[in-house]
């Protein structure tokens, strides 16, 4: 019995896989009981790809399957319909592209710049496997076996090479003191003391008092990524039921921590927001009434991570796609 397979058969498999994808990417993972809003997102993101490392198993399996169901196509169109390697990839974001915008306006998913970018992925993984190994190129048992065994070993190693740049491009650091990046204005006072409450007094620290109501940090490099400190309560007898803590830019709340009576004993809030491409940070404390109050705050320990050079060029892709959309 001969072991080559007919080409009408694979092209009938390639047909119902088609299908079964299409399926899922308009009415899987619950679909059908999303909001029919137009939601899209054209900012590019790191790949999220990674092997098992506790994440959410749902987010996970998504992932993963927006990489590995597009490897089949990838394998089996370039088999059946000879062609180059730009030719199919051309077609395949032509095509994922059209399939993006339907689930734009249909309101049966979104459409997300990264979505394309994880499916090509997966097709460039799959067309690689059956071209690295030209003698199994055949449609028969054996060469579908050994494209098989191909595609998984590239896709091990491509999840291997996605997950160590993932590390890179989300990795922190190196912090530096507020007090020592050049150019900054502030009208934070940098003390050398703590507040006089029952806490053992932190020498080490660094502390900033408000001198105003609102607090402002001026000429932040935009290439910063990170900002991280800690806020600590004086123990005086007048602290109201509720105090806030806004930091604000471009006068949106990008980040805000609550105290309430019952926490004023216990040890500092730390905080850690993004600050990437915000050049001017405003602080707000306010009480229970949206009343400007300060001389019950002091920061601690105020620090700003520089952006690596992933980070910078990441930042400054998305910002020319920001400048295109406006």
């Amino acid at each position: 019995m001969t072991t080559k397979i007919k080409r009408n058969w694979m092209v009938l498999f390639l047909f119902f896989y088609l299908l079964l994808t299409l399926y899922f990417l308009f009415f899987g993972f619950g679909r059908l009981n999303l909001s029919r809003s137009m939601n899209y997102n054209l900012l590019l993101e790191p790949i999220p790809l990674a092997f098992p490392n506790g994440s959410t198993i749902f987010i996970w399996v998504f992932n993963m399957g927006n990489f590995l169901a597009f490897i089949p196509f990838g394998v089996m169109i370039p088999l059946l319909f000879r062609s180059t390697y730009i030719k199919f990839i051309l077609l395949f974001v032509l095509s994922i592209t059209v399939v993006e915008l339907i689930q734009l306006f249909s309101g049966l998913g979104a459409f997300d710049i990264n979505d394309i970018i994880i499916n090509t992925l997966g097709a460039s993984i799959g067309y690689l496997s059956q071209r690295i190994i030209p003698k199994h190129r055949e449609l028969t048992s054996k060469g579908i076996i050994i494209i098989i065994i191909s595609a998984s070993i590239t896709s091990i190693l491509t999840i291997s090479i996605v997950s160590i740049f993932n590390y890179y491009l989300e990795k922190e650091g190196p912090y530096i003191d507020l007090s020592e990046v050049s150019n900054l204005n502030t009208n934070l006072k940098l003390e050398d003391k703590d507040f006089k409450d029952d806490r053992k007094k932190l020498n080490t620290r660094k502390n900033y008092l408000f001198t105003e109501n609102t607090a402002t940090i001026e000429n932040i490099d935009r290439h910063y990524a990170e900002l991280r400190g800690s806020a600590t309560l004086a123990k005086i007898d007048t602290l109201p039921e509720r105090i806030d803590i806004s930091f604000i830019a471009n006068e949106e709340e990008i980040y805000s921590i609550s105290f309430i009576s019952d926490d004023y004993q216990k040890e500092d809030t730390t905080f850690q927001l993004p600050i990437a491409g915000i050049s001017e940070l405003e602080i707000r404390v306010t009480d229970e009434t949206e009343e400007s109050i300060s001389s019950a705050i002091m920061l601690e320990d105020i620090e700003l991570s520089e952006m690596n050079m992933g980070q910078k060029i990441m930042y400054e892709l998305n910002k020319r796609i920001t400048s295109i959309l406006n």
